[in-house]
């Protein structure tokens, strides 16, 4: 009797050479390379992986602070429109108004009854007729004594036919008047306006013309005496009015005063 110690033929190795090989496949090859399971390979896990990551994510914050950056620049850079001016203040002051009554006045003609019982702090005391200006051609002519408890302002008002009537009394009325240095007013036409004298917010000045909404109408003149009074002397159209008191007083009425 014999015994076989091979497979046949003797061709065949031992059984667990072909058991070697098939865990070569499993385990990655007779090199040992099982990168792919114990995550220390080029998998996708790995550090190349986080390196391109890392990268993209400087790229972006690079990009976004070069966007701000032109950004700031761009607003720095722009001119922006200038902001409208501003406008200026007025400051309106109020009108000084009588702190004593007027007296009653009786009725009379439209005329009279057009010139006011109070102008700016002064109030109507006494009134009568002027008996100067109706002689000297006046239709109607009154005096007026205004006061403010104090201070006295002399109105006279006349009205005449024609407004060359008008101006010959003018001219007839501030030939009358004395200068400071005692000398007599020149006439209208002579008439310079002083360097010295006071004057109201308004500028008026010692000459001028009247005017109503643009068109000429008459003309004044102030005249003071030098020593703090003054008068002052308009015609519109064909009335006439003088006024005579304190200088500053005399300027702020004639200003103020409706005819």
């Amino acid at each position: 009797m014999t015994h076989s110690t091979g497979r046949g033929n003797g061709e065949a190795g031992p059984w667990f050479a072909d058991q070697g090989s098939a865990s070569s496949d499993v385990f990655g090859g007779p090199e040992g390379d099982v990168g792919t399971r114990d995550g220390h390979g080029p998998g996708r896990g790995g550090p190349r992986h986080r390196s391109r990551a890392r990268l993209w994510w400087l790229v972006a914050g690079a990009v976004a602070l070069v966007a701000i950056v032109t950004s700031v620049v761009l607003l720095a850079l722009h001119d922006p429109e200038p902001p409208p001016p501003l406008e200026p203040e007025v400051v309106t002051l109020p009108v000084p108004s009588p702190t004593v009554d007027p007296v009653e006045r009786e009725e009379g003609t439209v005329f009279y009854q057009a010139l006011p019982s109070t102008v700016l702090a002064y109030a109507v005391g006494t009134s009568e007729e002027d008996q100067d200006l109706l002689a000297a051609g006046a239709l109607e002519g009154y005096r007026l004594e205004y006061t403010d408890g104090q201070s006295t302002l002399t109105l006279r008002a006349g009205q005449w036919a024609e407004p060359e009537a008008t101006l010959a009394a003018f001219e007839e009325l501030v030939e009358g008047l004395d200068q400071p240095d005692g000398e007599e007013s020149p006439g209208v036409e002579d008439v310079e306006p002083r360097e010295d004298a006071e004057t109201t917010p308004e500028a008026i000045p010692d000459e001028g013309t009247v005017e109503v909404d643009g068109q000429e109408v008459g003309r004044y003149l102030v005249v003071p005496d030098g020593q703090g009074r003054a008068t002052v002397v308009w015609t519109n159209d064909t009335v006439l009015i003088s006024v005579e008191g304190p200088e500053q007083d005399v300027r702020d009425v004639f200003v103020a005063y409706p005819l």
